[in-house]
């Protein structure tokens, strides 16, 4: 089932109700912080607005409904409640099935909630280069790549510095084998992630799992047909776990500050 069409539309918003419930459980309202085994840092969260969009909705058609980007999954949620109605208006022939879904949307949800996308499956990201040749780097200035299933197959996800600063989700793929994996990453030094910090907004609970020598090695083994970042890093292995560790209250205290708690 590739695209959406009136035969299987039911079956497409289950698999986005899936996918919400998905998103509500494990990943909204966390702070993601990855560092690798050299030391660099990046963070971000993948916020409500940013869901519809990652799953294949068209934000365009929001906007034509004059809704902004903020409320984008309040009204996604309301779609996703009200589908019956929206089913009698495709049927009609009043809103067309490709102004809202991309045409991704099935095959994009049927790994999302099949796989729960668990952020402790994150394996690595890359910085990506603007003189590269590929498109998806001028759009985006890093990739994650979340190990989901068996072998290589699993997720890429595209981050971009936002207005804010902070890194935004752009776009959600899902990738089969080493054959897909190599051709997203085979240009780029990939950064093994040593350490893995997530941060639970509501609560304030913090998660963290920091990989051993052994570990890490074991997935520079894993992924060597790649080209894996050995740049020297200022701290060893243990003193940026110690860093990271130490400062664990000093950076939850600044996200609840910047959410306004």
């Amino acid at each position: 089932m590739k695209y959406i069409n009136l035969s299987n539309y039911n079956i497409a918003v289950e698999m986005l109700k899936k996918s919400n419930e998905v998103f509500k459980e494990i990943i909204m309202g966390k702070i993601i912080t990855l560092t690798s085994e050299n030391g660099e840092e990046i963070s971000f969260q993948i916020s409500p607005q940013n869901l519809p969009h990652l799953l294949g909705i068209k934000s365009l058609y929001f906007r034509t409904c004059g809704k902004d980007y903020e409320s984008m999954y309040h009204f996604f949620e309301r779609f996703l409640s009200n589908s019956d109605r929206y089913f009698t208006s495709f049927k009609r022939g009043d809103i067309q099935f490709g102004r809202i879904f991309n045409t991704y949307v099935c095959e994009r949800n049927k790994y999302f909630y099949g796989t729960k996308l668990d952020l402790d499956t994150i394996e690595f990201f890359v910085k990506t280069s603007k003189k590269s040749d590929k498109m998806i780097d001028n759009f985006c200035d890093y990739l994650v790549f979340f190990n989901t299933g068996e072998s290589y197959s699993g997720y890429i996800l595209g981050l971009k510095f936002g207005r804010n600063l902070g890194l935004t989700p752009l776009f959600l793929e899902f990738i089969e084998d080493e054959k897909a994996l190599k051709d997203y990453f085979e240009k780029h030094k990939i950064k093994i992630v040593s350490n893995l910090q997530i941060v639970d907004k509501s609560s304030g609970f913090i998660e963290i799992t920091n990989l051993t020598l052994q570990e890490i090695n074991e997935k520079k083994k894993k992924y060597a047909s790649l080209n894996i970042d050995e740049s020297p890093s200022n701290l060893d292995h243990e003193q940026v776990n110690e860093y990271i560790e130490s400062n664990n209250l000093i950076d939850l205290g600044s996200c609840l500050k910047k959410e306004g708690k």
